[in-house]
């Protein structure tokens, strides 16, 4: 096969050639909002992979060929897909072709005509592995495509040193995460550290995120809970000529709505924030896309106390809102009169659809703000938020009731965390406790820091003296916990406590002492140089006797729970935190350590 001449291949290579696809959803609604074109067909022609065909046709001279062929089967296989309107097509593009005279915005743009394929409906997969060609004056001909309605994505982000770089200047719509990053992504801390911290800029930057590689359920709860929307993969839908997804949403209940309902009625029960939440859920008319334009004119005509009215497709998943500030500029401008005459309420989606925002019932007010809010945005780009139960429309939340679930969520954060440390006080500690017995399917433990003789401290010192210990071992706390997935609270006095996920005990054991030990060292400050010199000072214990007091440690029980198989109630963890704070005291390092079985017992280890 290698000694054939290249006109030769490239012939068989046309003749076998296949254009396949891979759904991208929302990971809230299960909706189909993109599709990945994807070569099949090259083994047949001796190649091991795309990437290898690529390689040879560079090699030979005949990338340019290869890349207008797979351009031109993907754009006529696309339209025949007779995808909805707002499913949008990504496509690899050959860096090394790019802005050369073989792939100009130009020849594409002609490309897509002849196709019948909106530009809008195009993002080009922009790769790592080759540089751009004509990058020099690359943010100048990007400007060019994105004016023409061309998005740019940036794909196997995260696998190159220069990806930030790249993130700068190109500027891209959406970052795809390469897939190395996803595997596992559930059990590895550092992993789901990493990736929060790449959606959390890409969000503040306005970027949307796309994790490639979700092989199970697991990785798709692990993508939803760092705050990836989109989502591909074979756990989605194998890439396939015609995907089942652009006609039926993907059934999102599958790990998050099974937890959700499974603790639905606790839920209701313990936490007053969804009650608030519910009360501030309405229930407009909707609009679907059959929906003649003059029906819904009548509608908004009729409940003049909505401005926004969302619409939904055939399946009752949200597309987005119609806000009534839109529909009158249309209304009342020179084509005011054509726009009445236009038969659905889908001709026109391109004008008046606005963003909108979904999360699922039962999810936080911290949550939904979250979703509604572009970190570090003074202002949201989405219009409402809407709710969704088992990956359907259920209810919107207009921005006056997302103002004040953030409102609500302020007052019941300062009413509730310590005034010193500012850390979460005892009602969001129970109720995060709670959560975690409930609705937790992975490995976690409970983490209880009881600081050594700071009561004789705090009478010898005084409370200001003793409120500077509470404040540096708050301090070290968070430094050594800050991944977000950590839940970090103030008892009261001189304990605390941290939630957190625990796939490795081991990892965390060595943290936990890490901080016992950075805390013993830097409290030495706080003392004096005599009482420093001597290792402690004499005071009164509470039998009010005169007692040698040592210089300030701290204990640590931590117990961990077992995701699945095993049920806890809240009382015998707490009986058992008591018991192994106290075997921690007597331990040489502070730290005692148990793991919980199903059956009534604990075996404390000490570590």
């Amino acid at each position: 096969m290698g000694l054939e001449s290249p006109e030769r291949r490239f012939e068989q290579l046309k003749a076998q050639l296949a254009m396949v696809f891979q759904p991208i959803i929302d990971v809230e609604t299960g909706r189909c909002c993109a599709v990945e074109a994807l070569m099949r067909g090259v083994g047949e022609v001796g190649f091991d992979s795309p990437l290898a065909v690529l390689a040879w046709a560079e090699r030979v001279g005949k990338l340019a060929e290869v890349d207008a062929l797979v351009r031109a089967r993907t754009l006529v296989a696309f339209k025949a897909l007779e995808a909805p309107a707002d499913v949008r097509l990504f496509l690899n593009l050959e860096n090394r072709l790019f802005a050369t005279p073989t792939l100009t915005l130009e020849a594409l743009l002609a490309e897509l005509e002849h196709a019948g394929v909106a530009p809008e409906s195009l993002v080009l997969e922009i790769s790592e592995r080759h540089s751009l060609a004509g990058e020099t004056a690359l943010e100048a001909e990007l400007a060019r495509w994105r004016a023409a309605g061309i998005g740019l994505a940036l794909d196997d982000f995260g696998i190159e040193l220069s990806n930030l770089d790249r993130l700068y200047t190109l500027g891209p719509e959406v970052i795809k995460l390469d897939k190395q990053f996803i595997c596992g992504l559930g059990s590895d801390p550092r992993q789901v550290l990493f990736v929060k911290g790449v959606v959390a800029l890409a969000r503040s930057l306005g970027i949307k995120v796309v994790a490639e590689g979700v092989e199970d359920a697991a990785a798709l709860e692990a993508c939803r809970e760092v705050g990836c929307q989109y989502v591909q993969g074979y756990f989605i839908e194998a890439p396939t000529a015609v995907p089942c997804l652009l006609r039926c949403p993907f059934e999102v209940a599958s790990a998050h709505d099974l937890t959700a309902s499974a603790g639905a009625s606790h839920e209701r029960q313990v936490l007053p924030e969804q009650q608030f939440l519910l009360e501030q859920l309405s229930q407009p008319p909707v609009l679907t896309l059959d929906m003649a334009m003059s029906d819904a004119l009548t509608l908004f005509r009729q409940n003049a106390a909505h401005s926004h009215f969302p619409v939904l497709d055939a399946h009752g998943v949200p597309l987005g809102v119609v806000t009534e500030r839109m529909l009158r500029r249309y209304v009342y401008s020179p084509y005011g009169y054509a726009l009445l005459q236009k038969r659905t309420v889908n001709d026109q989606l391109a004008h008046l659809l606005k963003p909108c925002a979904s999360v699922t019932l039962g999810t936080s007010a911290a949550g939904m703000i979250e979703r509604y809010y572009q970190p570090g945005a003074l202002r949201s780009e989405h219009e409402g938020v809407c709710a969704l139960e088992q990956g359907r429309y259920a209810g919107f939340w207009t921005p006056e009731a997302i103002l004040s679930a953030l409102q609500w969520r302020d007052m019941k954060q300062a009413r509730d965390e310590n005034p010193l440390t500012r850390l979460p006080g005892n009602h969001t500690i129970e109720r995060t406790l709670r959560d975690y017995l409930t609705h937790t399917r992975t490995d976690w433990a409970t983490v209880y820091f009881d600081l050594d003789y700071f009561k004789p401290f705090n009478d010898h010192y005084g409370f200001r003296r003793g409120d500077e210990v509470l404040l540096l071992f708050a301090r070290l706390l968070e430094s050594h916990f800050s991944d977000d997935s950590a839940f970090l609270g103030h008892v009261g006095g001189d304990d605390f406590v941290m939630f957190l996920p625990c796939p490795e005990v081991e990892k965390v054991c060595i943290e936990v002492t890490a901080l016992l030990a950075t805390f013993s060292e830097e409290v030495r400050a706080l003392y004096s140089a005599p009482d420093l010199a001597d290792g402690g000072f004499m005071g009164t214990d509470r039998s009010n006797q005169s007692c040698w007091f040592p210089l300030l440690t701290t204990s640590a029980a931590m117990l961990v729970v077992p995701g699945r198989g095993v049920s806890i109630s809240e009382q015998r963890l707490l009986e058992t935190s008591v018991l192994l704070k106290g075997a921690a005291k007597v331990a040489d390092s502070n730290l005692c350590c148990a793991s919980v079985y199903p059956e009534p017992q604990a075996t404390a280890t000490r570590v």
